[in-house]
């Protein structure tokens, strides 16, 4: 595995030493379940309105959508350090 270092609490990956795929799951898993999740969100949003209210809620998902997943994604990068 990766070698971690400890400092102030928080584990720290060195991605510079041992394999490098067991560093690269660890480090983009987080990434894709958050937008993978969102993507359910999204698609669960669209079916709800979808039956329970007119064309102009749906493309209100529809164009607020990409907006919303640009926020998630930004804080999700910033929380994972990119």
């Amino acid at each position: 595995m990766s070698t971690l270092v400890k400092k102030s609490g928080l584990k720290k990956v060195n991605m510079l030493e041992g394999p490098l795929i067991p560093s690269f799951a660890s480090y983009a898993l987080p990434l894709i379940l958050a937008t993978m999740l969102q993507q359910f969100y999204n698609a669960v949003d669209v079916a709800v309105l979808g039956n329970l209210a007119d064309n102009t809620a749906v493309a209100s998902v529809g164009a607020t959508s990409s907006i919303i997943g640009l926020v998630v994604n930004t804080f999700t990068s910033v929380g994972t350090g990119v």
